[in-house]
Order: structure tokens, then sequence, then C-alpha cells
């Protein structure tokens, strides 16, 4: 009897499975009910405590969700926008917002979600904000050959799949020289052109300013 009881209780046992997200500050976030969002409040070794990040109350001062829950799709694909455009930007500068938003078009299937989606104008200046925020600082534009100096990331590789970079400014003639030049290449480019036929031909017209081709 006791096994009979025990197993109703479980059959009757409603188990709320929530999510974790991030905000659109980078902050972890609890969806439950896939539109009601939680914010860390405490946390210690055994324990997290969480507080709706809605401040909605009833007519006797009590808690309540807001009218229209926030899809926790919708969330996804704001973080999902934000982490494309940052890794993006370290590789392609130039990539335009309509091909981001194609790699996460796919996030948000919900038909309710789909109608309350933001604009694609919305959309593309979130992305501006994101590259803005994450460019890198390159340095004025020089003057004079003499004026040239790198920052470091500009001297170096773009980091491989173990985060390891390696030299791409291989030599620098120096600001004293009055046709100063460099050389970029890695030592594994410089293998490869040992053994290889060189062709070139002329039909670049654009260099950089105090350049030419």
């Amino acid at each position: 009897m006791a096994v009979n009881n025990l197993i109703d209780q479980l059959n009757n046992l409603q188990i709320k499975i929530g999510i974790v997200t991030a905000s659109q500050r980078g902050h972890p976030q609890l969806c439950v009910d896939n539109g009601y969002f939680f914010r860390v409040y405490s946390e210690n070794e055994s324990k997290i405590s969480w507080r709706c990040i809605e401040q909605y109350y009833n007519i006797d001062k009590e808690h309540t969700h807001g009218p229209k829950p926030t899809k926790f799709e919708l969330k996804e694909k704001r973080r999902k926008l934000k982490e494309v455009t940052v890794a993006c930007s370290k590789v392609v500068s130039s990539l335009g917002p309509r091909q981001i938003l194609t790699s996460v078009v796919n996030e948000v299937k919900d038909p309710e979600a789909i109608a309350n989606m933001p604009s694609y104008n919305a959309d593309r200046q979130c992305i501006q904000r994101y590259k803005k925020k994450n460019r890198p600082d390159y340095p004025p534009e020089p003057k004079t050959l003499a004026d040239i100096e790198f920052p470091v990331f500009l001297t170096e590789t773009l980091e491989n799949h173990e985060g390891e970079t390696e030299a791409f400014l291989l030599y620098d003639s120096g600001k004293d020289d009055p046709n100063r030049f460099f050389i970029f290449a890695t030592k594994k480019n410089l293998k490869l052109l040992e053994s290889s036929e060189i062709f070139a031909d002329g039909t670049f017209s654009i260099a950089p300013t105090l350049f030419e081709q």
C-alpha cells in the first residue's frame, strides 16, 4: 500500500525544468516555463538563489509575473547573435549584418516568438554596437614611414584552436630607413615557398597610404 501511494505521489509530481542562458551583459539567467527569467540573487558552494527579473506586483502587493513573458528563443537568438558578431569581427571586420543574421536565423522557431522578433533594423543596430565594442584599438593613420608603429595584435597571426599565435611581422627595416619596408609572413609560409614556383602580376591598383604596389 505504501508503495502504491509513493507511486501515485511520484506520478503527480510536477517538476519545472529551467534552462540557463545569458543576459545581454553576459550574466547567467534562468528561464522557466519558456518565458520567465531569473537572475542570480546569491550563491554558495551548495546553493544558488534566483530572483525574478520582473518586478510586477498585484493589488495585494504580492509578486507576480508580467502579462507577456519573454520567449527563451528570443533571448538565445540575441545571445548567439552577439557571440557570432564578436567571433566574426576578429576574422572578417567587413562582414555585413545580414550575413551575420543568417547564421542565427533558425534559432527562433516558435510562431509566437517569431511574431515578436525585433525588426531587421533593431538587430542591425545591435550588431553594430557589438562590433564597435569589440573593435581592436587600431593606431592612427601615419603621416610618414617613421610614424608607423604596430600594436602587438597586428604583428601576430590570429589564434589557432589552441589559443596560440605566431609571429607575422618577420622584418622591419627600421624608422631611420627613408625607404622603410616590412616583410609579413610566417615561417611556415616561407618553408612552403622554398619548394614552390612563384607567379606575380601587377593587377593590384590599391595600396596603403605611403606605399605603392
